[in-house]
Protein backbone atom coordinates (compact mmCIF):
# COMPACT_ATOMS: atom_id res chain seq x y z
CA UNK A 1 0.00 0.00 0.00
CA UNK A 2 1.20 3.51 -1.18
CA UNK A 3 0.62 6.74 0.84
CA UNK A 4 -0.80 9.55 -1.73
CA UNK A 5 -1.06 13.18 -1.36
CA UNK A 6 -3.52 14.84 -3.37
CA UNK A 7 -3.59 19.20 -4.10
CA UNK A 8 -6.81 20.66 -5.45
CA UNK A 9 -8.98 23.40 -4.60
CA UNK A 10 -12.49 23.77 -3.73
CA UNK A 11 -15.31 25.49 -5.59
CA UNK A 12 -19.07 26.06 -5.29
CA UNK A 13 -19.50 24.74 -9.15
CA UNK A 14 -17.63 22.09 -9.89
CA UNK A 15 -15.73 22.09 -13.24
CA UNK A 16 -14.45 18.37 -14.59
CA UNK A 17 -11.19 18.63 -13.11
CA UNK A 18 -12.53 18.92 -9.24
CA UNK A 19 -14.79 15.59 -10.02
CA UNK A 20 -11.72 14.06 -11.85
CA UNK A 21 -9.77 14.71 -9.00
CA UNK A 22 -12.35 13.64 -6.38
CA UNK A 23 -12.86 10.26 -7.84
CA UNK A 24 -9.70 9.29 -8.26
CA UNK A 25 -8.67 10.15 -4.55
CA UNK A 26 -11.76 8.07 -3.82
CA UNK A 27 -11.09 5.25 -5.97
CA UNK A 28 -7.07 5.26 -5.20
CA UNK A 29 -8.11 5.13 -1.49
CA UNK A 30 -9.51 1.19 -2.10
CA UNK A 31 -6.15 0.02 -1.96
CA UNK A 32 -3.74 3.43 -0.67
CA UNK A 33 -3.38 5.69 1.95
CA UNK A 34 -4.96 8.60 0.61
CA UNK A 35 -4.84 12.78 1.76
CA UNK A 36 -6.69 15.54 0.31
CA UNK A 37 -5.01 18.69 0.60
CA UNK A 38 -7.79 21.48 -0.24
CA UNK A 39 -7.71 25.05 -0.55
CA UNK A 40 -11.18 26.09 1.14
CA UNK A 41 -13.54 23.69 2.77
CA UNK A 42 -13.92 20.46 0.72
CA UNK A 43 -16.77 18.10 1.91
CA UNK A 44 -15.65 14.68 2.64
CA UNK A 45 -15.39 12.18 0.55
CA UNK A 46 -15.32 7.98 1.47
CA UNK A 47 -11.67 6.81 2.84
CA UNK A 48 -10.07 10.11 2.07
CA UNK A 49 -8.12 11.68 4.74
CA UNK A 50 -9.29 15.22 3.52
CA UNK A 51 -7.12 18.52 5.24
CA UNK A 52 -9.24 21.51 4.75
CA UNK A 53 -6.97 24.72 4.63
CA UNK A 54 -8.68 27.63 5.55
CA UNK A 55 -8.82 31.22 5.27
CA UNK A 56 -8.78 32.35 8.86
CA UNK A 57 -6.06 29.82 10.24
CA UNK A 58 -3.64 32.19 7.73
CA UNK A 59 -1.35 34.13 10.50
CA UNK A 60 -1.64 37.77 10.52
CA UNK A 61 1.58 38.61 9.37
CA UNK A 62 0.95 36.46 6.55
CA UNK A 63 -2.20 37.54 5.32
CA UNK A 64 -1.47 40.46 3.08
CA UNK A 65 1.02 38.42 1.17
CA UNK A 66 -1.73 35.84 1.32
CA UNK A 67 -4.55 37.75 -0.28
CA UNK A 68 -2.12 39.56 -3.14
CA UNK A 69 -2.24 35.72 -4.78
CA UNK A 70 -6.23 35.49 -5.27
CA UNK A 71 -6.77 35.49 -8.80
CA UNK A 72 -3.12 35.03 -10.02
CA UNK A 73 -1.84 32.65 -11.80
CA UNK A 74 -0.54 29.75 -9.75
CA UNK A 75 -2.43 31.38 -7.05
CA UNK A 76 -3.57 28.65 -5.09
CA UNK A 77 -0.09 26.64 -5.06
CA UNK A 78 1.13 29.99 -3.12
CA UNK A 79 -1.25 30.10 -1.10
CA UNK A 80 -0.78 26.16 0.32
CA UNK A 81 2.92 26.97 0.45
CA UNK A 82 1.96 30.07 2.73
CA UNK A 83 -0.21 28.09 4.99
CA UNK A 84 2.91 25.04 5.24
CA UNK A 85 5.66 27.91 5.72
CA UNK A 86 4.73 28.06 9.69
CA UNK A 87 3.33 24.35 10.34
CA UNK A 88 4.86 21.00 10.08
CA UNK A 89 2.20 18.31 7.62
CA UNK A 90 1.70 16.75 11.15
CA UNK A 91 0.59 19.74 12.50
CA UNK A 92 -2.09 19.72 9.68
CA UNK A 93 -3.02 15.65 10.31
CA UNK A 94 -0.57 14.53 7.28
CA UNK A 95 1.94 11.68 7.40
CA UNK A 96 5.29 12.93 8.94
CA UNK A 97 8.85 12.05 7.72
CA UNK A 98 10.64 12.47 4.60
CA UNK A 99 9.38 8.87 3.37
CA UNK A 100 5.96 9.76 4.63
CA UNK A 101 4.16 9.97 1.41
CA UNK A 102 5.46 8.15 -1.75
CA UNK A 103 3.26 10.36 -4.73
CA UNK A 104 2.79 13.84 -4.77
CA UNK A 105 -0.77 14.80 -7.73
CA UNK A 106 -0.55 18.42 -8.00
CA UNK A 107 -3.20 20.15 -10.96
CA UNK A 108 -0.81 22.03 -13.81
CA UNK A 109 -0.37 25.43 -12.99
CA UNK A 110 -2.78 25.54 -10.17
CA UNK A 111 -1.51 23.36 -7.48
CA UNK A 112 1.69 21.76 -9.11
CA UNK A 113 4.15 24.28 -8.39
CA UNK A 114 2.89 23.67 -4.37
CA UNK A 115 3.29 19.69 -5.09
CA UNK A 116 7.06 20.23 -6.07
CA UNK A 117 7.42 22.72 -3.01
CA UNK A 118 5.98 20.15 -1.02
CA UNK A 119 7.60 17.38 -2.21
CA UNK A 120 11.33 19.31 -1.86
CA UNK A 121 10.52 20.60 1.67
CA UNK A 122 9.06 17.43 3.57
CA UNK A 123 9.39 14.39 1.16
CA UNK A 124 12.16 14.32 -0.77
CA UNK A 125 11.77 10.65 -1.39
CA UNK A 126 8.14 11.71 -2.89
CA UNK A 127 7.80 11.35 -6.95
CA UNK A 128 5.62 14.17 -8.42
CA UNK A 129 2.68 13.51 -10.68
CA UNK A 130 1.42 16.71 -12.41
CA UNK A 131 -1.73 16.59 -14.22
CA UNK A 132 -3.25 18.04 -17.20
CA UNK A 133 -7.20 18.60 -17.33
CA UNK A 134 -6.98 21.34 -20.16
CA UNK A 135 -5.30 23.27 -22.84
CA UNK A 136 -5.32 26.75 -21.40
CA UNK A 137 -3.82 28.12 -24.34
CA UNK A 138 -7.06 26.95 -26.80
CA UNK A 139 -9.23 27.89 -24.16
CA UNK A 140 -8.66 31.39 -22.99
CA UNK A 141 -7.68 31.86 -27.06
CA UNK A 142 -11.62 31.50 -27.40
CA UNK A 143 -12.43 33.68 -24.09
CA UNK A 144 -10.49 36.59 -26.00
CA UNK A 145 -7.43 36.04 -23.41
CA UNK A 146 -4.84 34.44 -25.55
CA UNK A 147 -2.01 36.47 -23.32
CA UNK A 148 -2.88 34.92 -20.64
CA UNK A 149 -2.84 31.64 -21.60
CA UNK A 150 0.16 31.98 -23.22
CA UNK A 151 1.60 32.88 -19.90
CA UNK A 152 0.02 29.97 -18.69
CA UNK A 153 1.46 27.51 -20.80
CA UNK A 154 4.75 28.87 -19.56
CA UNK A 155 3.83 27.75 -16.18
CA UNK A 156 2.36 24.35 -16.72
CA UNK A 157 5.88 23.57 -18.83
CA UNK A 158 8.14 24.60 -15.95
CA UNK A 159 5.57 22.66 -13.80
CA UNK A 160 5.74 19.76 -16.06
CA UNK A 161 9.71 19.54 -16.94
CA UNK A 162 10.46 19.68 -12.86
CA UNK A 163 7.80 17.06 -12.40
CA UNK A 164 8.58 12.85 -12.27
CA UNK A 165 5.48 12.24 -14.54
CA UNK A 166 2.61 14.13 -16.15
CA UNK A 167 -0.69 12.65 -15.99
CA UNK A 168 -2.76 13.28 -18.78
CA UNK A 169 -6.23 12.43 -18.84
CA UNK A 170 -7.07 11.59 -22.80
CA UNK A 171 -5.26 11.46 -25.49
CA UNK A 172 -5.79 14.20 -26.56
CA UNK A 173 -4.48 15.46 -23.41
CA UNK A 174 -1.37 13.69 -23.72
CA UNK A 175 -0.67 15.60 -27.36
CA UNK A 176 -0.91 18.94 -25.33
CA UNK A 177 1.50 17.80 -22.64
CA UNK A 178 4.09 17.14 -25.35
CA UNK A 179 3.11 20.13 -27.15
CA UNK A 180 3.31 22.35 -24.10
CA UNK A 181 6.54 20.78 -22.54
CA UNK A 182 8.07 21.39 -26.43
CA UNK A 183 10.71 18.39 -25.71
CA UNK A 184 12.72 19.32 -29.08
CA UNK A 185 13.13 22.56 -27.50
CA UNK A 186 14.87 21.07 -24.51
CA UNK A 187 16.87 18.87 -26.59
CA UNK A 188 14.36 16.19 -26.32
CA UNK A 189 14.48 15.32 -22.38
CA UNK A 190 11.36 15.60 -20.68
CA UNK A 191 9.26 13.40 -18.00
CA UNK A 192 7.19 10.68 -19.32
CA UNK A 193 3.26 10.88 -19.66
CA UNK A 194 1.14 9.01 -18.73
CA UNK A 195 -2.46 8.84 -20.64
CA UNK A 196 -5.49 7.55 -18.86
CA UNK A 197 -8.59 7.26 -19.54
CA UNK A 198 -11.07 8.93 -16.55
CA UNK A 199 -13.77 6.07 -14.91
CA UNK A 200 -16.92 5.64 -16.30
CA UNK A 201 -19.92 4.57 -14.03
CA UNK A 202 -21.69 2.36 -16.73
CA UNK A 203 -25.24 1.79 -16.24
CA UNK A 204 -27.40 -1.05 -17.51
CA UNK A 205 -29.29 -1.18 -21.62
CA UNK A 206 -30.38 2.34 -22.54
CA UNK A 207 -34.56 2.68 -22.83
CA UNK A 208 -35.09 1.61 -27.22
CA UNK A 209 -34.29 4.16 -30.22
CA UNK A 210 -37.25 6.58 -30.30
CA UNK A 211 -39.77 6.20 -32.58
CA UNK A 212 -39.80 7.37 -36.27
CA UNK A 213 -42.76 9.50 -35.47
CA UNK A 214 -41.52 10.90 -32.02
CA UNK A 215 -40.31 14.46 -30.63
CA UNK A 216 -36.43 14.48 -31.59
CA UNK A 217 -34.60 15.39 -28.65
CA UNK A 218 -31.11 16.74 -28.73
CA UNK A 219 -29.42 17.57 -25.39
CA UNK A 220 -26.06 19.76 -24.59
CA UNK A 221 -24.84 19.41 -21.17
CA UNK A 222 -22.11 21.04 -19.31
CA UNK A 223 -21.32 24.90 -18.29
CA UNK A 224 -23.53 25.65 -21.22
CA UNK A 225 -22.91 29.40 -20.87
CA UNK A 226 -19.14 28.99 -21.68
CA UNK A 227 -18.38 30.35 -24.86
CA UNK A 228 -16.13 27.50 -25.66
CA UNK A 229 -18.79 24.75 -25.36
CA UNK A 230 -20.75 25.79 -28.47
CA UNK A 231 -24.41 26.39 -27.43
CA UNK A 232 -24.96 28.51 -30.01
CA UNK A 233 -23.62 26.16 -32.77
CA UNK A 234 -25.64 23.50 -31.33
CA UNK A 235 -29.09 25.87 -31.17
CA UNK A 236 -28.09 26.70 -34.67
CA UNK A 237 -27.74 23.17 -35.79
CA UNK A 238 -31.20 22.70 -34.52
CA UNK A 239 -33.01 25.77 -35.93
CA UNK A 240 -31.74 24.50 -39.55
CA UNK A 241 -32.97 21.34 -38.85
CA UNK A 242 -36.45 22.55 -38.24
CA UNK A 243 -36.41 24.73 -40.97
CA UNK A 244 -35.17 21.85 -43.25
CA UNK A 245 -38.51 19.92 -42.53
CA UNK A 246 -37.17 18.41 -39.22
CA UNK A 247 -39.92 20.42 -37.40
CA UNK A 248 -39.93 17.43 -34.29
CA UNK A 249 -36.08 18.41 -32.97
CA UNK A 250 -36.01 20.41 -29.85
CA UNK A 251 -32.78 21.07 -27.95
CA UNK A 252 -32.14 20.71 -24.46
CA UNK A 253 -29.20 22.85 -22.76
CA UNK A 254 -28.64 21.71 -19.36
CA UNK A 255 -25.41 23.79 -16.96
CA UNK A 256 -26.31 27.35 -17.55
CA UNK A 257 -24.35 29.01 -14.35
CA UNK A 258 -23.43 32.47 -14.81
CA UNK A 259 -26.27 33.45 -16.83
CA UNK A 260 -30.05 33.98 -15.95
CA UNK A 261 -32.41 31.96 -18.54
CA UNK A 262 -34.32 34.70 -20.12
CA UNK A 263 -30.43 36.38 -20.58
CA UNK A 264 -29.10 33.21 -21.99
CA UNK A 265 -32.51 33.49 -24.27
CA UNK A 266 -31.53 36.80 -25.39
CA UNK A 267 -27.53 36.10 -25.62
CA UNK A 268 -28.94 33.27 -28.16
CA UNK A 269 -31.16 35.68 -30.15
CA UNK A 270 -28.14 37.58 -31.68
CA UNK A 271 -27.24 34.48 -33.55
CA UNK A 272 -31.16 32.94 -34.40
CA UNK A 273 -33.38 34.18 -36.69
CA UNK A 274 -36.40 32.21 -34.89
CA UNK A 275 -37.18 32.84 -30.75
CA UNK A 276 -35.08 30.24 -29.15
CA UNK A 277 -37.80 29.48 -26.85
CA UNK A 278 -39.75 28.14 -29.71
CA UNK A 279 -37.09 25.10 -29.41
CA UNK A 280 -34.54 25.56 -27.14
CA UNK A 281 -35.21 24.40 -23.41
CA UNK A 282 -32.22 25.70 -20.76
CA UNK A 283 -32.05 24.90 -17.63
CA UNK A 284 -30.00 25.83 -15.13
CA UNK A 285 -26.63 23.79 -13.43
CA UNK A 286 -27.80 21.45 -11.23
CA UNK A 287 -25.89 19.15 -8.53
CA UNK A 288 -28.75 16.62 -8.62
CA UNK A 289 -27.30 13.46 -9.80
CA UNK A 290 -31.27 12.13 -10.67
CA UNK A 291 -31.94 15.14 -12.67
CA UNK A 292 -28.80 14.75 -14.96
CA UNK A 293 -29.65 11.05 -15.36
CA UNK A 294 -33.39 11.67 -16.43
CA UNK A 295 -31.92 14.60 -19.07
CA UNK A 296 -29.80 11.71 -20.55
CA UNK A 297 -32.51 9.01 -20.57
CA UNK A 298 -34.58 11.79 -22.07
CA UNK A 299 -32.71 12.69 -24.88
CA UNK A 300 -32.38 11.23 -28.48
CA UNK A 301 -28.89 12.53 -28.95
CA UNK A 302 -25.95 13.93 -27.06
CA UNK A 303 -23.91 16.34 -29.25
CA UNK A 304 -20.74 17.39 -27.95
CA UNK A 305 -19.41 20.54 -29.94
CA UNK A 306 -16.91 22.15 -27.48
CA UNK A 307 -14.63 24.84 -29.43
CA UNK A 308 -11.74 22.99 -26.87
CA UNK A 309 -11.94 20.19 -24.72
CA UNK A 310 -9.53 18.21 -23.48
CA UNK A 311 -11.44 15.02 -22.31
CA UNK A 312 -15.26 15.97 -21.76
CA UNK A 313 -16.65 13.88 -18.31
CA UNK A 314 -20.13 14.95 -19.29
CA UNK A 315 -20.37 13.30 -22.60
CA UNK A 316 -18.53 10.29 -21.42
CA UNK A 317 -21.31 10.01 -18.46
CA UNK A 318 -24.02 9.92 -21.27
CA UNK A 319 -22.08 7.38 -23.20
CA UNK A 320 -21.77 5.06 -20.20
CA UNK A 321 -25.69 5.80 -19.73
CA UNK A 322 -26.03 3.65 -23.31
CA UNK A 323 -27.10 7.11 -24.85
CA UNK A 324 -25.47 8.11 -28.87
CA UNK A 325 -22.90 10.55 -28.34
CA UNK A 326 -21.84 12.70 -31.48
CA UNK A 327 -18.77 14.84 -30.93
CA UNK A 328 -16.92 17.34 -33.20
CA UNK A 329 -13.48 17.71 -33.76
CA UNK A 330 -13.31 21.40 -33.47
CA UNK A 331 -10.18 22.64 -32.26
CA UNK A 332 -9.29 20.12 -30.48
CA UNK A 333 -12.06 17.71 -28.87
CA UNK A 334 -10.89 14.75 -26.08
CA UNK A 335 -13.81 12.83 -26.79
CA UNK A 336 -13.70 12.85 -30.34
CA UNK A 337 -10.17 11.66 -30.10
CA UNK A 338 -11.02 8.77 -27.87
CA UNK A 339 -13.59 7.91 -30.23
CA UNK A 340 -11.03 7.78 -33.02
CA UNK A 341 -8.60 5.83 -31.11
CA UNK A 342 -8.62 2.59 -32.36
CA UNK A 343 -6.87 1.12 -29.05
CA UNK A 344 -10.31 2.10 -27.12
CA UNK A 345 -13.48 2.21 -29.84
CA UNK A 346 -14.15 0.06 -32.48
CA UNK A 347 -13.00 2.00 -35.84
CA UNK A 348 -16.17 1.41 -37.24
CA UNK A 349 -18.13 2.54 -34.04
CA UNK A 350 -16.03 6.31 -33.80
CA UNK A 351 -16.21 6.53 -37.21
CA UNK A 352 -20.33 7.04 -37.03
CA UNK A 353 -20.15 9.30 -33.59
CA UNK A 354 -17.49 12.07 -34.89
CA UNK A 355 -18.34 14.81 -36.85
CA UNK A 356 -15.81 16.20 -39.20
CA UNK A 357 -15.91 20.11 -38.91
CA UNK A 358 -12.50 20.76 -39.92
CA UNK A 359 -12.32 23.90 -42.05
CA UNK A 360 -15.96 24.85 -41.51
CA UNK A 361 -16.46 28.11 -39.65
CA UNK A 362 -18.32 28.95 -36.55
CA UNK A 363 -20.64 31.22 -35.10
CA UNK A 364 -18.39 34.10 -34.74
CA UNK A 365 -16.44 33.09 -37.95
CA UNK A 366 -13.52 31.35 -36.43
CA UNK A 367 -12.17 28.21 -38.41
CA UNK A 368 -12.57 24.96 -37.45
CA UNK A 369 -9.19 22.42 -36.77
CA UNK A 370 -5.70 23.23 -39.62
CA UNK A 371 -7.01 21.96 -42.53
CA UNK A 372 -7.97 24.46 -45.73
CA UNK A 373 -11.38 26.82 -44.86
CA UNK A 374 -14.39 25.37 -46.75
CA UNK A 375 -17.78 27.21 -47.28
CA UNK A 376 -19.77 25.06 -44.93
CA UNK A 377 -20.42 27.06 -41.61
CA UNK A 378 -20.01 24.81 -38.44
CA UNK A 379 -24.06 24.53 -37.82
CA UNK A 380 -24.75 23.09 -41.38
CA UNK A 381 -21.86 20.12 -40.92
CA UNK A 382 -23.25 19.62 -37.36
CA UNK A 383 -27.17 19.63 -38.09
CA UNK A 384 -26.35 17.49 -41.17
CA UNK A 385 -24.88 14.27 -38.79
CA UNK A 386 -28.08 15.35 -36.48
CA UNK A 387 -30.55 14.75 -38.98
CA UNK A 388 -28.42 11.42 -39.69
CA UNK A 389 -29.26 9.95 -36.43
CA UNK A 390 -33.20 11.36 -36.40
CA UNK A 391 -33.38 9.30 -39.65
CA UNK A 392 -31.52 6.29 -38.42
CA UNK A 393 -32.15 5.59 -35.14
CA UNK A 394 -31.44 2.04 -34.81
CA UNK A 395 -28.16 1.90 -36.44
CA UNK A 396 -26.89 5.14 -33.83
CA UNK A 397 -28.77 3.15 -31.14
CA UNK A 398 -26.38 -0.02 -32.03
CA UNK A 399 -23.43 2.08 -31.95
CA UNK A 400 -24.26 3.71 -28.75
CA UNK A 401 -24.37 0.11 -27.06
CA UNK A 402 -21.47 -1.24 -28.43
CA UNK A 403 -19.31 2.26 -26.65
CA UNK A 404 -21.12 1.78 -23.89
CA UNK A 405 -19.19 -1.93 -23.54
CA UNK A 406 -16.23 -0.77 -24.48
CA UNK A 407 -16.42 1.92 -21.49
CA UNK A 408 -17.24 -1.17 -19.19
CA UNK A 409 -13.05 -1.79 -19.42
CA UNK A 410 -12.18 1.72 -17.92
CA UNK A 411 -13.89 2.36 -14.56
CA UNK A 412 -12.55 4.60 -11.44
CA UNK A 413 -10.67 1.86 -10.01
CA UNK A 414 -9.15 0.91 -13.64
CA UNK A 415 -8.25 4.62 -14.23
CA UNK A 416 -6.61 4.95 -10.30
CA UNK A 417 -4.93 1.28 -10.48
CA UNK A 418 -3.36 2.49 -14.21
CA UNK A 419 -1.85 6.26 -12.08
CA UNK A 420 -0.59 3.71 -9.73
CA UNK A 421 1.05 1.39 -11.94
CA UNK A 422 2.52 4.46 -14.15
CA UNK A 423 3.53 5.99 -11.00
CA UNK A 424 5.74 2.62 -9.62
CA UNK A 425 6.99 2.98 -12.95
CA UNK A 426 8.74 6.44 -12.64
CA UNK A 427 9.77 5.28 -9.27
CA UNK A 428 11.31 1.92 -10.27
CA UNK A 429 13.35 4.32 -12.97
CA UNK A 430 11.04 3.93 -16.43
CA UNK A 431 11.20 6.87 -18.83
CA UNK A 432 8.89 5.41 -21.29
CA UNK A 433 5.46 7.11 -21.48
CA UNK A 434 2.82 4.67 -20.73
CA UNK A 435 -0.94 4.33 -22.15
CA UNK A 436 -3.90 2.91 -19.69
CA UNK A 437 -5.65 -0.40 -21.33
CA UNK A 438 -8.57 -2.01 -20.11
CA UNK A 439 -9.00 -2.97 -16.39
CA UNK A 440 -6.48 -1.02 -14.95
CA UNK A 441 -3.14 -2.73 -16.85
CA UNK A 442 -0.50 0.13 -18.80
CA UNK A 443 0.78 -0.76 -21.99
CA UNK A 444 4.81 1.21 -22.26
CA UNK A 445 4.92 3.23 -25.33
CA UNK A 446 8.13 2.62 -26.89
CA UNK A 447 7.15 4.11 -30.30
CA UNK A 448 5.89 7.51 -30.43
CA UNK A 449 4.75 9.04 -33.42
CA UNK A 450 2.41 11.60 -32.90
CA UNK A 451 1.40 14.27 -34.72
CA UNK A 452 -1.58 15.67 -32.71
CA UNK A 453 -5.43 15.37 -33.32
CA UNK A 454 -6.14 12.16 -31.16
CA UNK A 455 -3.31 10.15 -32.64
CA UNK A 456 -2.18 9.87 -29.15
CA UNK A 457 0.98 8.23 -27.88
CA UNK A 458 2.23 5.39 -29.56
CA UNK A 459 -0.63 5.44 -32.13
CA UNK A 460 1.96 4.23 -34.88
CA UNK A 461 1.68 0.98 -33.08
CA UNK A 462 -0.93 -1.80 -34.40
CA UNK A 463 -3.01 -3.14 -31.95
CA UNK A 464 -4.28 -6.67 -32.55
CA UNK A 465 -7.98 -6.83 -31.24
CA UNK A 466 -7.90 -10.23 -32.17
CA UNK A 467 -8.71 -11.29 -28.47
CA UNK A 468 -10.43 -8.57 -27.48
CA UNK A 469 -14.55 -9.02 -26.17
CA UNK A 470 -16.73 -10.17 -29.03
CA UNK A 471 -18.35 -6.58 -30.71
CA UNK A 472 -22.21 -6.26 -30.22
CA UNK A 473 -22.44 -5.58 -34.41
CA UNK A 474 -20.75 -4.70 -37.14
CA UNK A 475 -21.81 -1.15 -37.95
CA UNK A 476 -20.18 -1.14 -41.75
CA UNK A 477 -22.77 0.13 -44.17
CA UNK A 478 -25.45 0.97 -41.78
CA UNK A 479 -26.83 4.44 -42.00
CA UNK A 480 -25.87 7.61 -44.54
CA UNK A 481 -22.15 7.69 -44.89
CA UNK A 482 -20.43 8.90 -41.61
CA UNK A 483 -20.03 12.65 -42.42
CA UNK A 484 -22.16 13.93 -45.14
CA UNK A 485 -22.38 17.38 -44.54
CA UNK A 486 -19.74 18.30 -47.25
CA UNK A 487 -21.60 17.03 -50.26
CA UNK A 488 -24.88 18.05 -48.85
CA UNK A 489 -24.58 21.54 -47.79
CA UNK A 490 -22.29 22.23 -50.84
CA UNK A 491 -25.00 21.69 -53.21
CA UNK A 492 -27.21 24.50 -51.48
CA UNK A 493 -30.58 23.01 -52.46
CA UNK A 494 -30.32 19.85 -49.73
CA UNK A 495 -32.91 19.51 -46.69
CA UNK A 496 -31.71 21.68 -44.22
CA UNK A 497 -29.68 23.64 -45.50
CA UNK A 498 -30.42 27.99 -45.12
CA UNK A 499 -28.95 30.35 -47.03
CA UNK A 500 -25.49 31.56 -45.91
CA UNK A 501 -26.46 34.41 -43.04
CA UNK A 502 -24.26 37.78 -43.93
CA UNK A 503 -25.32 38.38 -40.61
CA UNK A 504 -23.67 36.08 -38.51
CA UNK A 505 -20.23 36.17 -41.23
CA UNK A 506 -19.18 39.60 -40.02
CA UNK A 507 -18.67 39.85 -36.57
CA UNK A 508 -15.29 40.62 -35.67
CA UNK A 509 -16.54 43.76 -33.65
CA UNK A 510 -18.32 41.74 -31.36
CA UNK A 511 -16.56 40.80 -27.73
CA UNK A 512 -16.20 37.03 -26.96
CA UNK A 513 -19.38 37.12 -24.87
CA UNK A 514 -18.67 34.33 -21.85
CA UNK A 515 -15.63 34.72 -20.37
CA UNK A 516 -14.60 38.33 -20.94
Amino acid sequence: MASYLFLMFHAEHKDGGIVLNERLCQAMAERHDVHLLSVGNHPDIPGVNVVPLLDDAVPEHRREEFESHTGTVGGYSEKIKIHLADRSPAELGLPSGPDGVDFVVGYSDVTGGAALWIRDRFYPEARVGAALTMDPEAVLAVHGKPELGRRRVERHREVFLESDVVLAHGVKTADDAKRIIGADEVGGARPPIHTFIPGNDVGGPPPPPRGRDDPFNVLMLGRMDDLNKGAVDGALAVQNMRRGGYADTRLTLLGTQNMDIDAFHAWLGEDLDADSREFVDIRDFTPSREEISAAIAEADVVLASPVSESYGLAYAECASAGTPVVATEGNGNGFASVLKDGRLVPPEVGAMLVIDDNGSTNHDNARMGTGPATRLKRFEVISAKLMDVHDNPDAYHQAALALQNELRNYSHRDAANGIHAAMEHVRDGGTQDTFQRPGGRIDRVTAVAHEGGGSGPGASRTHDRSSDAPRAMDLLGRGRPVNPPAARASEGASPGSLPPDTRNRAREERGSGIGD
